[in-house]
């Protein structure tokens, strides 16, 4: 793998995780094995901040523990959900009672609302969705930098985001969103190196028109079920063979848009941590 390329992956099951000593273990090896050096974890509130302590501590050293947290309905009227303000409530606390060892800190913030998801994303009232969705990670952003250390803040996006416009300004919506955070996954999946790679063309120029660092820019990988058909996901493949296509992407090796992989392209993401260790050998 090049050295200077990154993988991350997605901790769903939190309390599987993080409150069970072994399958950190079992977590931390992994992550070692395959070169994961970043994780997102998802914030369940109700689970107490030493299992979250002990994790990023058995993480030290080598991977990078950001918050997780993602809700499309969040979008309209973020400060009226609940489930939002326990998860902004949650971090800030646990941040609080760690702030004398920066070392069991939280590293960022990572969002996952899909609004697309929403019923009527496809109809007349999508403009304003895409408002909402714009000021939604923009207040969830200033809260993010109000924290002490602020906290960098990424979200996954879709490759698409560049066919749609801000109502507004009438940009580009990929450029809005960009600027609007320090960092993004795109969700480029596909089970095939060349084919993500070209559909990730205008997500990684947006990144480099919105002078984003190339190490805050990461393609993802599916390797969960897809109703969408059999090019999205390495689900029921091999161990290997989504191995040897990571490699293949993060050494450009074969691939026709080098030039833009090469400067734009910062990691791997590997959605996610549980359907990645059930795959065959």
């Amino acid at each position: 793998m090049s050295p200077n390329l990154n993988r991350s992956t997605w901790i769903w099951k939190t309390s599987e995780v993080i409150c069970n000593s072994f399958e950190t273990d079992q977590f931390v090896a992994f992550a070692q094995q395959n070169g994961i050096n970043r994780v997102y974890v998802h914030i369940n509130p109700d689970i107490a901040y030493q299992h979250l302590a002990t994790f990023i501590e058995k993480c030290a050293g080598g991977i990078a523990v950001e918050a997780l947290m993602g809700d499309p309905a969040w979008i309209k009227d973020p400060q009226a959900h609940q489930s939002l303000r326990l998860r902004l409530d949650w971090v800030e606390e646990y941040q609080r009672q760690h702030a004398h060892n920066m070392q069991l800190q939280l590293r960022g913030v990572h969002f996952d609302i899909e609004p697309w998801q929403l019923e009527d994303w496809r109809g007349p009232s999508q403009p304003d969705l895409i408002r909402q969705w714009i000021g939604c990670l923009r207040g969830l952003r200033d809260w993010a930098r109000a924290q002490q250390p602020p906290l960098p803040v990424a979200a996954d996006l879709p490759f698409w985001l560049h066919t749609l416009l801000c109502p507004d300004s009438k940009e580009r919506l990929d450029l809005v969103m960009m600027r609007a955070l320090d960092g993004a996954v795109f969700m480029t999946y596909r089970n095939n190196p060349q084919v993500l790679v070209d559909i990730a063309s205008d997500a990684l120029l947006a990144g480099w028109s919105c002078q984003k660092r190339t190490e805050d820019i990461y393609l993802a990988v599916e390797t969960l079920p897809s109703e969408e058909g059999t090019h999205i996901s390495y689900h029921d493949m091999h161990k290997h063979r989504l191995q040897s296509d990571l490699e293949c992407l993060e050494s450009g090796r074969g691939l026709k848009e080098r030039q833009v992989h090469e400067l734009w392209f910062g990691g791997l993401a590997v959605h996610d941590y549980h359907t990645w260790i059930a795959m065959k050998g």
